[in-house]
């Protein structure tokens, strides 16, 4: 242990120094109050000091209001030595801040039987400094998810609504669109047949670009239909029906569906045993979250122009363990933080509405498993989930 003998009196302070040194202590002097705060305000201060009631600078009752008074500061264990033996002496002693009293003059048997009683306490103050700090950042992190669990209820309730407002315009608009794309043809046909406005520059321009138009507008009604879904989801989960279903041919749907989004220059592996237990729950539900992963693989390998994507499906007791690997740049450190929050989105305003990742977390915590994304040591990244199985696999046996 690190101790400071602080005495201006040299004889004490070299009988004390010389015992501590003997018994493996690392020893600082100080010969007066002064040169000892100046001690005990470095960085590598000791963390136990001896000091002497009367000296020049500072006297050890100041030292020891001075030291108490540094908040902050890891725990200082302090003995003050003097020839004061009085029960009021003692209690002032005490009071100033003081963890132990010794008489002078000091038996040394005595003495270092104080510091190892020292050295317990010392030991005994770290761990619970460290169990406090630890329980300080746990209550933080479960402060930050309670704030995040508010969040999300209230912006459950919030899209539910927003989900409402927005479907019945769109509706309008989807049946207007449909309308007008049915009577055009008939328009254009008696526009030409009557040649009312055929020198109309600007009737000329309509027959040209309506229907590029109209269906500019249609896709569009089609994306907010599709975020108005998503908004629903997100806001609850519909719990559909569960029943046993194959892996295998989940993935292998699941591919079938983005067939046309992965095969400019992406070569797809599949690694997905038949012999796999049947796992238990909604299977569509389950390829909606494949296809969700399998998109984002594809959009993060696009600006390489090509790329490598591995399905793998695994049995880990009592789960299956399935993992959708990617060679594309992986996830910055900033996505990671935030890759499941509702609309947070890297791809351009076109590609995502940021509720693919959140909903399928939401799906596969629903079924009771979890939805986990991270990078590869090798580079890419890597997005894994688990299901539970039929009868915990007992019925089949693991590949």
């Amino acid at each position: 242990m690190r101790i400071l003998v602080a005495d201006d009196d040299l004889v004490s302070r070299c009988l004390l120094t010389t015992v501590l040194k003997k018994a493996g202590h690392e020893v600082v002097e100080a010969a007066d109050g002064s040169a000892a705060w100046q001690t005990m305000c470095q960085p590598d201060a000791p963390h136990m000091v001896i000091l002497d009631w009367q000296m020049p600078g500072f006297s050890g009752l100041e030292l020891c209001r001075k030291i108490r008074a540094q908040e902050g500061a890891e725990y200082t264990y302090v003995v003050l030595q003097t020839g004061r033996g009085s029960a009021a002496d003692v209690q002032t002693g005490f009071e100033a801040g003081a963890d132990d009293y010794l008489i002078k003059p000091v038996d040394m048997q005595q003495l270092l039987q104080r510091i190892r009683a020292a050295a317990r306490a010392l030991r005994h103050e770290a761990r619970i400094a460290s169990y406090a700090a630890n329980m300080e950042r746990l209550a933080e992190e479960r402060a930050k998810q309670l704030v995040h669990a508010d969040r999300m209820v209230t912006l459950g309730v919030l899209a539910a609504g927003i989900a409402h407002e927005i479907n019945n315009p769109a509706t309008f608009i989807a049946g207007n669109v449909q309308t007008m794309e049915r009577v055009w043809g008939r328009i254009v046909a008696m526009l030409a047949k009557t040649g009312v406005g055929a020198e109309d520059p600007m009737l000329a321009m309509a027959r040209q670009e309506f229907p590029e138009m109209m269906a500019d507008i249609r896709n569009g009604v089609v994306r907010i239909t599709t975020i108005v879904q998503g908004l629903k989801r997100f806001a609850r989960q519909e719990q559909g029906s569960k029943a046993p279903f194959s892996v295998a041919e989940a993935c292998g749907a699941a591919l079938r569906l983005c067939q046309n989004r992965l095969k400019h220059q992406i070569t797809v592996s599949l690694e997905v045993s038949e012999a796999l237990p049947r796992a238990v729950g909604n299977v569509q539900q389950i390829e909606q979250v494949l296809v969700n992963l399998l998109v984002n693989a594809a959009d993060a390998m696009e600006a390489q122009g090509q790329g490598t994507l591995q399905i793998r499906a695994f049995y880990e007791p009592p789960c299956i363990r399935v993992a959708v690997y990617d060679s594309g740049p992986g996830l910055p450190a900033a996505v990671l933080d935030r890759m499941f929050d509702p609309f947070f989105t890297t791809k351009q305003a076109d590609k995502g509405t940021g509720l693919g990742l959140p909903i399928s977390r939401g799906i596969i915590e629903e079924h009771g498993g979890v939805l986990r994304g991270y990078n590869q040591a090798g580079g890419g990244a890597s997005f894994e989930f688990t299901l539970p199985v039929v009868d915990g696999g007992a019925q089949a046996p693991a590949p």
